[in-house]
């Protein structure tokens, strides 16, 4: 199966890439239509048979469902052409197998999302690899500790940053952008746009916790606004008692 997933994947993306080129303006006026030509398959199956060396416009809607790849290890072709159309009034569309609908050039996808091992992926499946992918980033950067220059003063980085930028649900779009931000946030202190100065509320936190003990350290939050790829995002900083440097406290949306 996986070198069948590999052949069909390559054969729709060569597609695509063809495809494309095919429908430049200057090529479209020179070759107007596309024949379709034999599978090199030694053991070649009927359902692309009914197409073998007829010719379509290259605007015709037949190309929008059909083209090489729409099979498994499809190995047809396609060639530019100045012929006429064929006859293809009677030609009966075969039936696409779950996951290879439409032309690649046309959808933008290798497989869609019937694809069986995409349709019946739960919604579990998804959240236990969204939750490995960021316990693995978490690991990741148990070592982390920088202080960085910025617009905006010092700020320090470090692994409970990346905790608070990473908490919330797994399903937020925003969750692998929050920890992005948090691991190169000198690149985003530009972008920042102040909201307001914020009193420190100690709360009900776990008063043994590094978390809490950071906390006590500071004199106040500083919060601010960011827009990347348009996800808003509040960022709070905690500005140290000690010295007036920020440490990356949250990042929230």
């Amino acid at each position: 199966w996986t070198e069948t997933e590999l052949a069909t994947a390559s054969a729709r993306a060569r597609t695509a890439k063809q495809f494309s080129e095919f429908n430049e303006a200057d090529r479209k006026e020179l070759f107007p239509c596309l024949k379709w030509l034999p599978s090199r398959a030694a053991n070649p199956r009927q359902s692309h048979m009914r197409f073998y060396n007829r010719v379509w416009r290259k605007d015709d809607p037949f190309w929008n469902n059909n083209a090489p790849g729409t099979e498994w290890n499809c190995a047809c072709d396609v060639e530019e052409c100045e012929d006429q159309p064929t006859d293809n009034s009677n030609v009966k569309q075969p039936i696409v197998p779950q996951g290879l609908e439409g032309n690649p050039s046309v959808t933008g996808e290798v497989f869609t999302d019937k694809a069986s091992y995409i349709a019946k992926a739960s919604e579990e499946t998804h959240k236990s690899v969204k939750v490995s992918q960021r316990d693995y980033i978490r690991r990741q950067t148990e070592t982390l500790d920088k202080n960085v220059d910025t617009s905006i003063g010092k700020i320090k980085i470090d692994d409970i940053s990346i905790i608070e930028a990473s908490k919330g649900s797994v399903n937020n779009d925003g969750l692998f952008r929050k920890i992005e931000i948090a691991q190169n946030i000198e690149h985003y202190t530009n972008q920042l746009d102040f909201l307001r100065d914020e009193e420190i509320d100690l709360g009900h936190n776990n008063r043994s916790g590094k978390f809490y003990r950071r906390k006590t350290q500071f004199e106040k939050f500083e919060v601010y606004k960011l827009n990347v790829n348009e996800f808003d995002f509040t960022i709070k900083f905690g500005v140290y008692k000690s010295d007036g440097s920020k440490h990356l406290y949250s990042i929230t949306g």
